[in-house]
């Protein structure tokens, strides 16, 4: 019965691959997170998280059945591929752009920071901003960098920064805040090219 209200509730472009995966419940398989396309009654394809437990008969042989729970996970899967789309467009920028949380932590590096600054992505993901970039003698500065950007929510300044090998390099930045859906000061974001051709 499962599988026959399941076929008709299951988009034509999956249906196959989703029927699979039921199918193998019946040999005993389980589920611990598998993302099923499901038809909503409206028409609308929502996804769905399922996970499974297979229940067996008293000699723990035979499957007599098998319970399924889902949740709707559609909105998060927008928003997982909203900010794919986000990333894979700041990586084609020409710029180095670095986000950080409220506490300085780094929290997005794109691929030009790591050509600029010679930091991997996941070399530098959750240290300090001002540890990986910032001169120590420059450190109180950024402070002042950071109520600023609070205060106005935006600020355009320069920089002398510093790369891997500790080389220091003249940098104009322009940061402004992350804020979330509603309004909430989330951090800190931070546009920078080199302008050691420029001064030259």
């Amino acid at each position: 019965m499962f599988g026959k209200v399941s076929r008709h509730s299951l988009p034509d472009e999956t249906r196959a691959e989703s029927l699979a995966y039921i199918q193998r419940t019946i040999s005993g398989e389980s589920w611990n997170a598998v993302e099923i396309p499901i038809r909503h009654e409206s028409g609308e394809v929502r996804t769905v998280l399922w996970n499974s437990a297979t229940i067996y008969d008293e000699d723990g042989r035979k499957v007599i059945a098998t319970i399924a729970h889902g949740q709707d996970i559609t909105e998060r899967k927008v928003a997982e591929e909203r900010v794919s789309f986000q990333a894979s467009l700041l990586n084609q920028v020409r710029n180095a752009v670095i986000a950080t949380d409220l506490e300085g932590r780094i929290i997005y590096w794109n691929r030009f920071s790591e050509v600029l600054y010679q930091w991997k992505a996941e070399e530098v993901l959750g240290r300090s901003i001002a540890k990986t970039i910032v001169p120590p003698e420059k450190s109180i500065l950024m402070n002042e960098v950071m109520a600023d950007i609070i205060r106005y929510g935006y600020r355009e300044s320069e920089h002398i920064v510093q790369r891997k090998d500790g080389s220091l390099f003249p940098a104009f930045y322009a940061f402004s805040t992350l804020s979330d859906e509603v309004g909430r000061l989330m951090g800190f974001v931070g546009v920078s090219i080199d302008l050691t051709d420029r001064k030259r």
